[in-house]
């Protein structure tokens, strides 16, 4: 199971080969620190928490939505940076909400010796989250995972067809998280289900609740960059998720105070970094999404472009997912339809007009 799960992750293949543990173990494995579940009676949600847009507004709307009482936020990383946003995102959220939320630090070292130095771990980085949050989670007496990412997100599908070289991660699509479900379940011998609650939301309609719930000042804490650029400002502002961040914000009306290096940085960061943007191949494909939803058979269309992350596990997630057949096809066919439509807003359009001529000149 493990072999083909981290194949789907990575494309990689993998063996494993287990050997008689010795000694006290690496510091990862001896976590004295780690604060034990708290097994008030409580009705309780196991998140993952990374301090990112995501993130706040999946637990804004479980909160809004009276999910639980209690929330627990799993976080982990290796770097203090990573820590640090985490504690600095729930830390501004408690002085403005009242919900119950318990943040919980998982650390991991990333060790790298001669055989990985030339391969890139972080495909397999997102399984190894999911796997901690369902070891936590389990510990806490609980059967389920949630993960907070916006549809389009998750799917995270090409933005053309002869792409390469862009990051497009299968972290927490919904066959990987059926892959989690399937072998924590088999593992612990219970049935557990790691779960995308908003697999049907646009990051904007995710977003919305923050407006609802003031929490503006709380937006421009958190983080979306992929790139992770070395500067005081912490966002490029031009790579997919910082797009997909800024387009967000823009749809729902909330206000973003966020720091970009393409806005507030030097002539030559922002130079480097146009050049660099992800913004004209999104636009393409939100363009793609609305001329293939002007046909009947727009899941066709799209399905046949996208075999492997849209079409064929659309229509064969094992049963733990919830997510069957027809109905779960319409769902994420109508979220794209709808997410392809919010680039066509004149308020989307204009926060990236000048940024867009930029790019083009």
């Amino acid at each position: 199971i493990a072999n083909q799960m981290l194949h789907w992750f990575t494309g990689d293949k993998w063996e494993f080969q287990f050997v008689p543990h010795t000694g006290d173990g690496r510091r990862v494995e001896r976590q004295f620190t780690m604060p034990m579940p708290n097994h008030e009676r409580k009705k309780t949600e196991i998140t993952l928490w990374s301090g990112g847009l995501d993130a706040l507004a999946g637990l804004c709307n479980r909160a809004d939505q009276r999910i639980a009482e209690r929330f627990v936020l799993v976080g982990t990383g290796a770097k203090p940076a990573v820590w640090g946003l985490q504690d600095r995102v729930c830390s501004r959220l408690r002085e403005r909400v009242e919900f119950l939320m318990d943040p919980v630090r998982l650390q991991i070292e990333l060790r790298r010796d001669e055989h990985s130095r030339s391969r890139n771990p972080n495909r397999a980085r997102s399984a190894v989250f999911l796997l901690l949050g369902s070891a936590y989670a389990l510990l806490d007496q609980q059967n389920a995972l949630a993960v907070y990412e916006n549809g389009p997100g998750a799917l995270n599908l090409p933005f053309r067809a002869s792409e390469v070289g862009l990051d497009h991660s299968r972290g927490v699509h919904p066959q990987s998280l059926a892959w989690i479900s399937y072998l924590v379940s088999t593992i612990s011998g219970t049935d557990f289900k790691v779960h995308n609650p908003f697999i049907g939301w646009t990051k904007a309609e995710m977003c919305s609740v923050l407006g609802k719930m003031d929490l503006s000042s709380v937006v421009g804490i958190t983080k979306s960059c992929d790139r992770s650029p070395r500067s005081k400002i912490p966002q490029c502002g031009t790579c997919s998720s910082c797009i997909l961040r800024r387009q967000a914000l823009l749809a729902s009306g909330i206000s973003d105070t966020s720091e970009y290096l393409v806005h507030q940085g030097t002539d030559q960061q922002r130079k480097k970094y146009l050049s660099e943007s992800h913004l004209p191949y999104m636009v393409y494909q939100a363009r793609n999404l609305r001329q293939a939803f002007e046909s009947e058979d727009a899941w066709d269309v799209l399905r046949h472009k996208h075999p492997t992350l849209l079409g064929d596990f659309s229509m064969r997630l094992p049963v733990s997912t919830g997510n069957l057949g027809t109905d779960f096809a319409l769902k994420l066919a109508e979220v794209l339809r709808r997410y392809g439509h919010e680039w066509s807003h004149a308020k989307v359009l204009k926060g990236f007009v000048s940024e867009y001529v930029d790019i083009v000149n």
